[in-house]
């Protein structure tokens, strides 16, 4: 019993606290989530951008009528219309439930558009590094528990894995690139995990030495 209670606690280290402290804890680290996604968001949009120049540059209109340059300007006007909508809230309080929808959505759609242009442009070449890239970003910036991340994640995997499968090349290369991503996506839950873990304990602590300096202080006046 214990070790199952022990295992289910490594999946979901919320099960350490109560419904309150839950509560607090996620609309705590949404709002650093919120924050840290936008810096993701500003970042991806100013390579899709260059990425873009550099295609016109060379040829011209064409070079923007692409599938893979579709994929790039959507995802442009998504990380846009992420960094102005969600807004910016400072304290768990704040958080309403169109941050958490803007969040989850944002935060899926980034990982499906690198899943897909790498569908359309990478698988290809034998290279997934696109989608690692943003995985392992996601896993090891981000505040995500397991199951948040499986949500995450799973869309963008599937459509990865059907097009490796699906996208004629040799046995080596499919083999290759279906082992990179089931690696880098397993690297980057596990990695998601243990952060999530560290700061859950360091926020658990920081209020528990509030909450005891909070009494003492009431308990000062009490002795006065």
């Amino acid at each position: 019993m214990k070790t199952l209670y022990s295992a289910i606690l490594s999946l979901n280290p919320y099960a350490a606290y109560d419904k309150t402290q839950t509560a607090i804890l996620r609309k705590t680290l949404l709002c650093d989530n919120i924050k840290r996604l936008k810096i993701i968001g500003v970042i991806g949009s100013l390579v899709n951008l260059l990425l873009l120049v550099l295609y016109y540059s060379s040829d011209g209109l064409v070079g923007l009528t692409t599938i893979e340059s579709a994929l790039r300007i959507a995802w442009i006007l998504a990380s846009i219309i992420y960094i102005f909508g969600v807004g910016s809230p400072h304290f768990p309080e704040a958080v309403k439930k169109r941050q958490f929808i803007f969040f989850y959505g944002a935060t899926g759609l980034c990982l499906l558009f690198a899943s897909l242009i790498t569908a359309v442009l990478s698988v290809e070449q034998g290279s997934t590094f696109l989608y690692l890239i943003n995985v392992l970003l996601i896993g090891s910036f981000l505040y995500l528990s397991f199951l948040e991340m499986i949500g995450i994640i799973a869309p963008s995997f599937l459509v990865l894995v059907i097009s490796i499968i699906f996208t004629p090349s040799s046995i080596l290369m499919t083999q290759g690139n279906s082992i990179n991503v089931i690696a880098s996506t397993v690297f980057a839950i596990v990695i998601a995990q243990t952060i999530l873990t560290s700061k859950l304990k360091q926020l658990s602590s920081t209020q528990t030495i509030l909450d005891q300096k909070k009494n003492w202080n009431i308990s000062s006046i009490w002795m006065v």
